[in-house]
């Protein structure tokens, strides 16, 4: 959540890639503290109990709901404890871009 150093720099992170891949992919951000995220967090993407790494996820294109992908919560891209901020963010970056380099 806002309150969590890694978390604060994960969604600092999350803004910046999002202006990177502007028009050529979507960045959300879900804070885990949220009394009304609890569900997702803790259920769906069965996270473990607080405090824990910020963690990110890549998504596939196309739909992503229960009836177009049972059980689908995307994949976890790294882990957040063991990869430099910094550095996560110019890899992530690049891998979209050139993974979606057609779409330009």
């Amino acid at each position: 959540g806002v309150h969590c150093g890694p978390c604060r720099t994960a969604m600092t992170n999350g803004l910046r890639l999002s202006a990177g891949v502007a028009g050529l992919a979507q960045v959300g951000v879900v804070d885990c503290e949220e009394p009304d995220m609890g569900e997702l967090c803790y259920t769906t993407l069965a996270l473990p109990a607080p405090p824990h790494q910020p963690q990110v996820r890549v998504f596939r294109v196309g739909p992503k709901d229960e009836a177009a992908a049972p059980g689908y919560n995307g994949e976890v891209l790294y882990n957040a404890g063991d990869v430099a901020p910094h550095i996560a963010l110019m890899l992530t970056e690049k891998v979209a871009r050139n993974a979606l380099a057609d779409k330009i």
